[in-house]
């Protein structure tokens, strides 16, 4: 896209990652399980995907344990079972599960995966290693294999293999955030504080929103003598802690009641306002989902701009398409849609799409400005310069 010599605000991208277990199913895989139920524990295995499929933990427990009493030998059944176990923080049961089903499938990887995660979450490192050593006898290429082994071994103090494993999980994905983060503490368990802060400071460019990894880079700076930059990274530590323990406060408000849009929508709009814009996305789908129809077109648009925050102006055209179609009278979405041509280099759908904002909703500083910005882009100087005078104008009428 042309720079402007109006300006252009830059985006900010972010990256999220997780160790926890996540439904990846598809309808097409509900499909195909469907078709199979009545080789696979019957009308039970249906209800367990489908439970799945609305994120009805309980449901999927119910019916996946009914399924495994019909058929005990189906490891399908077995692993979302446990799956089902861990999503309720039933760790003991998902355990159990995953040891019964290993006794018939010794080398199911996953499963193995599985069961090696459920003991680190219980602080027994020990049993998780060696678990995670047998799955990677059995696929040395196992990314995640190596990744958990690797936060294991820092637990059990075994820093030089902690870095064996996860440098090998890097090398298959430089930009594994999780992985880089880990592999920053083990040196800094073998006091190598300068290559620590060289990791760390990766970690920074892809999710600088991470309170542990500014403790660890205070440490970091602290053993290399650099107390005032040390006390200078505590401090941000310190405020992403309180941003952290409010993440976790409504997250809990809207876990306890789900069907409540308003709950997804604060949990959305807390990650919105601290730059978590990739973690607004799914509140605010659950918020949509969950609000009636005249309700929905400006959580779209909230969507729209967390995605162009993102850096995906694809995304967010389509969001802003769908608020536009709930609500073709707001003006502020033809505003958005503007922005997202711009971001995708089609000044002459912006400036339509400006224009519109404009028609419906008057003179607005701000439509003006954006759409002398399109027509810059599309060389049209008088017309970029003539809404720029109004835009000026405008913000002079409404100055003090």
């Amino acid at each position: 896209m042309r720079s402007s010599r109006f300006g252009r605000k830059p985006v900010r991208k972010a990256l999220v990652g997780s160790l926890r277990p996540t439904w990846r199913v598809t309808a097409v895989w509900v499909a195909l399980t469907v078709a199979a139920s009545a080789q696979s524990g019957g009308i039970a295995t249906y209800d367990g995907f489908q439970a799945i499929y609305a994120e009805d933990d309980l449901a999927a427990i119910a019916a996946f344990e009914a399924a495994s009493a019909q058929d005990p030998t189906q490891r399908a059944i077995a692993y979302y079972l446990g799956l089902a176990y861990e999503h309720e923080n039933q760790r003991r049961k998902a355990i159990e599960t995953y040891e019964r089903a290993l006794t018939r499938h010794p080398d199911d990887v996953e499963m193995l995966y599985r069961l090696a995660a459920n003991h680190s979450e219980l602080n027994d490192a020990e049993t998780a290693a060696g678990l995670l050593a047998r799955l990677i006898e059995l696929d040395p290429y196992h990314a995640r294999g190596h990744h958990l082994l690797g936060i294991q071994e820092i637990a059990l103090g075994r820093h030089d293999a902690a870095i064996a494993h996860l440098e090998r999980t890097i090398e298959w994905n430089e930009r594994n955030y999780g992985a880089l983060f880990e592999l920053g503490r083990a040196y800094l368990g073998v006091r190598d504080a300068k290559t620590a802060i060289e990791i760390f400071e990766r970690v920074e460019r892809l999710d600088a929103n991470q309170p542990q990894l500014y403790f660890n880079m205070a440490r970091g700076y602290q053993l290399l003598g650099d107390r005032d930059r040390s006390r200078v990274l505590m401090e941000r530590f310190q405020k992403l802690q309180v941003e952290s323990q409010e993440d976790e406060r409504l997250t809990r408000a809207a876990q306890s009641d789900p069907s409540n849009p308003d709950v997804w929508v604060d949990l959305a709009r807390h990650y919105f306002e601290t730059g978590q814009y990739a973690q607004s996305i799914r509140p605010l789908d659950r918020a949509i989902v969950q609000s009636p129809q005249d309700k929905r077109a400006p959580l779209y648009e909230k969507m729209a701009l967390a995605y162009l925050q993102m850096g995906l102006p694809d995304d967010a055209q389509q969001a802003t398409i769908q608020a536009i179609r709930l609500d073709p009278t707001v003006a502020s979405f033809y505003n958005t849609l503007g922005t997202t041509a711009m971001f995708m280099d089609r000044p002459d759908m912006a400036a339509e799409a400006f224009l519109q904002a404009i028609r419906i909703g008057g003179d607005f500083a701000e439509f003006h400005l954006n759409l002398a910005r399109a027509f810059d882009a599309m060389g049209r100087a008088e017309d970029a310069a003539q809404h720029y005078r109004r835009y000026q104008l405008l913000i002079d009428q409404s100055a003090p």
